[in-house]
Parts: C-alpha cells; sequence; structure tokens
C-alpha cells in the first residue's frame, strides 16, 4: 500500500509539472493538458503519469469500502456533474483531473438508476466510437478556426460560434463513425486473424 501511495503522488506531482508549464512547440493548446507534441517531453509525461494513475485506479477496485461509496446512484450522478460544471466554467484541467479515475470506478460499480442511465444506447454508441473521436478530433481545429473567422461576415457572431461547433462536432463523429466501421472493426478482425493462424 505504501508503495502504491508513492506512486500515486509521483504521478500526481508529474501531472503537476506538466499542467504548470507554459505553452511550447504547439501553436493551440485548450488546457493545461492538451498536448499533442513531443518536442519537449511534456506529451510523454501527461501519458506516463495518466496511466500510472489508471494502474493504481485498477488497484482501487479491490477496495471494498471505496467501492461501496461509489457505486451509489448520487455519487455516480454527483461526480459526472461536477465534471460537466467544471468543464463548462471551466475549471483548470488539474483541479478536475483526479475526479476521472474516480468517475471510471463509479461508472464500473454503478448499479440501479445510474447503471440504467450511462447504459442508455447514445452513450453507449459514444464509448464505441469515442477512441475514433480523441485520434481525429484534433485534425478539426484547423476547420472550426476558419468557420470561426468567416462565418461572422453571414450571421451574428453567436450564431456563427454554434454553427461552426455543430458543423464541426458532426464531422468528427461522422468521421468516427467511418473510421470504426470500416478501420478500427475490419482492423481488429485482420489481427485476430493473424493472431488465430499464428497460433
Amino acid at each position: 500500500k505504501g508503495a502504491a501511495v508513492l506512486l500515486g503522488l509521483a504521478a500526481m506531482a508529474l501531472l503537476a509539472y506538466v499542467a504548470t508549464q507554459p505553452e511550447t512547440g504547439q501553436t493551440v493548446r485548450n488546457g493545461q493538458f492538451d498536448i499533442y507534441h513531443c518536442l519537449d517531453g511534456m506529451a510523454v509525461f501527461r501519458c506516463v503519469g495518466g496511466f500510472t494513475i489508471g494502474l493504481l485506479a485498477y488497484r482501487l477496485r479491490q477496495t471494498a469500502w471505496l467501492m461501496q461509496l461509489l457505486r451509489r446512484d448520487s455519487v455516480c450522478f454527483g461526480l459526472f456533474a461536477l465534471l460537466l460544471v467544471g468543464m463548462a466554467v471551466p475549471l483548470p484541467d488539474l483541479l478536475l483531473y483526479p475526479l476521472l479515475p474516480l468517475l471510471v470506478l463509479s461508472l464500473y460499480a454503478a448499479q440501479g438508476r445510474a447503471l440504467a442511465f450511462f447504459s442508455w444506447a447514445p452513450f453507449y454508441r459514444l464509448g464505441i466510437y469515442s477512441y475514433a473521436i480523441y485520434l481525429l478530433h484534433a485534425h478539426f481545429h484547423v476547420v472550426h478556426g476558419q468557420l470561426e473567422k468567416h462565418l461572422p461576415r453571414f450571421m451574428p457572431e453567436t450564431a456563427a460560434n454554434l454553427v461552426a461547433c455543430i458543423v464541426v462536432y458532426g464531422a468528427v463523429l461522422g468521421a468516427a463513425v467511418f473510421s470504426y466501421h470500416y478501420i478500427e472493426q475490419p482492423g481488429r478482425r485482420w489481427l485476430r486473424q493473424r493472431t488465430a493462424e499464428a497460433e
């Protein structure tokens, strides 16, 4: 347990270091952990810290009293609401980060209303497409910026921003759906087939 605590503190210290470093190497940084280049090692540090937190969260699922607390509907919905509010305000990434593994564990243990709500088909489908969304979304930053720049010529700025978001989010989701069904799934089947043949 002592080693796990020390490892968790080291991971959070690493993430705090990344979050407090100035923007370098990329033109846009929408948040403390929005780093997608590897020019100074910050993206690698962020990944190592996050991976370590994930391993520790997996270990925490064996803590009975914590899982009893996290499986409550009120806790699950409360963590979800705190994250939504924190992102809307927005709060710094470093303050929101600890809520993420807790929410994952809460969803893992969820029962009753929380389980029914988060098992809703649209949420489930978004979860399936989430990896493709994660990989593809950064490529749409330029499109979003160009729409926000040019649309105000034809409509009020508030409407232009809303239209830009709808268009870009729709495009990202469409690209993710296509990628999942025509690249990710066939790729998995091909890898499974090759693995089976090798055995």
